[in-house]
């Protein structure tokens, strides 16, 4: 048995160093790495008080749209979150001018709009929460960058869905069209229609991203009537009660060197793309991974990949937990889920 153990890990350590010589590494994604090594690391605990509190506000927004005691409910057995449908929402418009006022009422700072009543869905998780009106209205016009990101910017800080800090902050904000195509007698290609404008809001904790942190507003551009909101992994956090990780925890999350760093760095791109002929490694830089009770410290790993018989290089992304384990990345998953099984076939 001894024999064996030795003969299988020299093959494996074979193919480690086969793999690693088919690795290029800019002198850019070197020093990156050496920054996220000699960076002092913090793990920063979520507010979950401040956490309960968003929650009943979603809610509270949402149940004027969708009443949650009256919708259909379904909780997927998959996922840790619950989704509410109905068929026909609320009559009145949802206008980025409204706002809780001291007692908690929704005041909407501006002439109830009626609209035609439509299909809508609420879902929500742990730091997930989606609202969605299901229309598809062709837009007249199309709002202005300058026009759009100032007035969904004070509808969600002054709301409280997001509570900015001198540390935690909305980071780069960008703005996308939804948009339909149909069929045209005259052009084959069809017609496109935008039917909502998007606000995507990403976030900074101390300048660095939070690469799983989100939060969109859907826009229709003719009445700025908010169709829907889609927030994920953007809780209030306990900046005060940050704790240092030791060098112990930083073993452990392969983070003490180098090797260990770029050894684990060349597992994780071998797992996940298969048949590789050669990858560069273009840049590796600091950023924050937001998990159930913590926002953790993570190196974000972006390179480009051929794989055997192809020509063109793909572009991937690895986040490398600097904190512990990368099973946190799977949080989503129910802990009790269970596939379910086929029954068997006589054939």
């Amino acid at each position: 048995m001894k024999i064996n153990g030795i003969f299988i890990t020299a093959v494996f350590l074979c193919t480690q160093f086969t793999f690693a010589q088919q690795i290029n590494m800019s002198e850019q994604a070197k020093k990156g790495m050496t920054s996220c090594l000699i960076s002092e690391k913090h793990l920063i605990p979520v507010n979950k008080s401040e956490l309960i509190d968003k929650t009943g506000k979603f809610q509270k927004w949402v149940d004027i749209s969708v009443n949650l005691d009256k919708s259909s409910k379904r909780e997927s057995t998959r996922f840790n979150r619950t989704t509410y449908k109905v068929a026909n929402s609320s009559s009145q418009m949802r206008l980025l001018s409204e706002r809780f006022d001291p007692l908690g009422t929704i005041v909407a700072n501006a002439p109830l709009i009626k609209r035609t009543p439509a299909p809508a869905m609420y879902r929500e998780g742990p730091m997930y929460f989606k609202f969605k009106l299901l229309t598809e209205n062709k837009a007249s016009s199309k709002l202005s960058k300058d026009d759009l990101v100032p007035v969904v910017k004070s509808f969600i800080t002054d709301n409280k869905f997001i509570t900015e800090t001198d540390a935690d902050k909305i980071g780069s904000v960008e703005v996308c069209d939804t948009r339909i195509n149909e069929d045209s007698q005259n052009n084959p290609k069809g017609k496109d229609f935008i039917i909502n404008q998007n606000v995507i809001l990403r976030r900074t904790v101390n300048g660095k991203p939070v690469i799983n942190s989100q939060l969109s507003i859907e826009v229709y551009p003719d009445s700025k009537e908010i169709t829907g909101i889609d927030c994920f992994n953007w809780p209030s956090l306990e900046e005060n009660r940050k704790t240092a990780l030791s060098k112990e925890a930083l073993k452990t999350a392969n983070a003490s060197g180098e090797e260990e760093l770029s050894n684990h760095i060349y597992k994780r791109i071998a797992k996940s793309v298969r048949n590789i002929k050669n990858v560069d490694i273009t840049d590796i830089s600091e950023g924050w991974f937001q998990a159930d009770d913590n926002l953790l410290p993570v190196a974000v790993v972006n390179y480009t990949a051929i794989c055997q018989n192809d020509t063109e290089a793909h572009p991937y992304m690895e986040v490398i937990n600097l904190a512990g384990n990368d099973d946190v990345f799977n949080k989503d998953y129910r802990k009790d889920y269970k596939p379910a099984e086929l029954p068997e076939i006589d054939y």
